[in-house]
């Protein structure tokens, strides 16, 4: 019944986050999850933000953790670009489609070649253990990347 009552409404599409896909499952279970992310726990993911790229470890079903640094004004900023100048960051987790939002993104673990990756259960494991901790936030020496990468890798490789 409710799909037919929305029939002709315009609706926001996504390739990623919301298609033809999720608007059936959200139809039937009441939820628009799917299938189609295809990253798996302990992967890095990129997110392109236009000028800048953030940073997040995807830990299973639709959710990463990422470091975003907190504005002088109190507010969060979901970007590593947000602060140039040292500030106070904070370890979230999120769902995948909450943090990259419009943006587009993918999996990048870039580092595999030169540093060999933990287990995703180490990964995924620490990296929510992280969750709600405020650490110091740089832009040039620890930022989005370099937490990830630190998570992944069990060091700062970059």
């Amino acid at each position: 019944m409710e799909a037919l009552e929305m029939v002709g409404w315009e609706l926001p599409y996504h390739a990623a986050f919301y298609n033809c896909e999720h608007f059936a499952i959200e139809m039937r279970y009441g939820k628009a999850e799917s299938g189609q992310i295809n990253e798996k726990p302990g992967d890095l993911i990129e997110i392109n933000r236009g000028l800048y790229k953030h940073w997040a470890i995807y830990i299973g079903k639709d959710e990463v953790v990422h470091f975003i640094s907190v504005k002088h004004t109190g507010g969060l900023s979901t970007g590593s670009s947000a602060n140039l100048s040292s500030s106070r960051g904070e370890v979230k987790r999120e769902k995948l489609t909450d943090v990259v939002g419009n943006d587009s993104y993918h999996s990048n673990n870039l580092l595999d070649k030169e540093c060999e990756a933990r287990d995703p259960s180490i990964i995924v494991k620490e990296a929510c253990e992280m969750v709600g901790r405020k650490l110091q936030y740089n832009a040039a020496t620890y930022n989005c990347e370099h937490f990830a990468t630190e998570m992944r890798y069990g060091k700062v490789c970059i």
